[in-house]
């Protein structure tokens, strides 16, 4: 798994971003996905894309649900 960035906007306090879990293997069927934000789970957002606002510092991670034991490299 792999967390890329679709889209970034810049602003003097924070950045908003759009993120995409990418696997470079198909999952069965449509798996449901957890994103966590320095290492807590971001409960409300079980898709493959994530929108948010951050700061500097943050670290983001996807897993496919099910195996959180698996999450991808953080990204900053």
């Amino acid at each position: 798994l792999q967390v890329q960035v679709s889209r970034i906007t810049v602003h003097q306090s924070h950045t908003k971003a759009e993120l995409k879990c990418h696997s470079s293997c198909s999952p069965a069927g449509r798996p449901s996905y957890v994103w966590s934000k320095n290492g807590v789970k971001i409960t409300r957002v079980e898709t493959s894309s994530y929108k948010g606002s951050f700061h500097p510092g943050d670290n983001i991670s996807c897993a496919v649900k099910g195996h959180e034991d698996f999450p991808s490299p953080s990204v900053c």
